[in-house]
């Protein structure tokens, strides 16, 4: 998810008026000089699934059918994406000619490898009535601290085997399907099918990363069993270091 698409907008309003402005978590207000400055301050949050643990009920799963996505369905998915993302950010503020832009750009870094290599066979769309009802693409990224620049993009070209050898990390990068069947259980479906493939290939875990403030996503990932994890600055991570600090500080004496 990138900043590339939301507005920086400028405007003259009067304090109290900037006071009374409704206020985004992904963006920045700003009062300079008697001009109102609102700025894209995208803040996004990770969160890991160990699949050995993914569970759900069978009520909170959809049964359509599925088959692994392919590049030639992007035009298919456009309309789906667009549903899907165009009322949040960073895509809410976009026009339907720009927002079909913003999908099909978005879409294509990921089935290029862009967005990290592309677990073909673990991204799937669903089918309803022998269409493309929604879409999970899973890439692999090199792993580590995903709070660090260096654990989500590949800075040299990563390596053609990472599948077969199930080496990488894998990470949600995009799961949406046609708005008349959110909520139907058919996200879960399709994750359901991408962790079976994961876990058939020997990965363990499952990142994913969502932008704070779309609290839809949030309690999606919170429902299937994602769980939070510590920002570069948080209390809980710092405890951790300082405690890991102090151990190897103790092994050396």
């Amino acid at each position: 998810m990138s900043d590339e698409w939301m507005p920086t907008l400028r405007m003259k309003l009067s304090r109290a008026d900037f006071d009374r402005l409704p206020r985004h978590s992904a963006f920045k207000y700003e009062l300079i000089g008697g001009e109102t400055w609102i700025s894209p301050w995208p803040r996004h949050a990770h969160a890991e699934l160990k699949l050995a643990r993914f569970r759900p009920a069978k009520d909170d799963v959809a049964v359509l059918p599925t088959r692994n996505a392919r590049v030639d369905d992007i035009e298919a998915l456009l309309p789906i994406f667009r549903g899907a993302f165009g009322p949040v950010q960073p895509y809410g503020s976009l026009d339907d000619e720009a927002l079909t832009k913003a999908g099909e750009i978005s879409l294509q870094r990921t089935f290029t490898g862009e967005d990290g290599v592309l677990a073909e066979p673990a991204s799937f769309v669903v089918l309803q009535d022998d269409k493309v009802a929604g879409a999970i693409l899973i890439t692999l990224l090199p792993g580590g601290d995903p709070n660090e620049w260096e654990s989500i993009h590949w800075h040299e070209t990563p390596p053609t085997d990472l599948w077969a050898k199930a080496e990488g990390q894998p990470h949600l990068t995009w799961i949406f399907v046609r708005r008349l069947e959110q909520g139907a259980g058919v996200g879960t479906q399709l994750l359901q099918t991408a962790v079976r493939a994961l876990k058939k290939q020997g990965y363990k875990s499952l990142w994913t990363t969502f932008l704070i403030g779309n609290d839809a996503s949030a309690l999606w990932h919170w429902r299937n069993g994602f769980k939070l994890l510590p920002g570069m600055f948080s209390k809980r991570r710092m405890r951790r270091e300082i405690g890991k600090l102090g151990k190897d500080a103790a092994k050396e004496n």
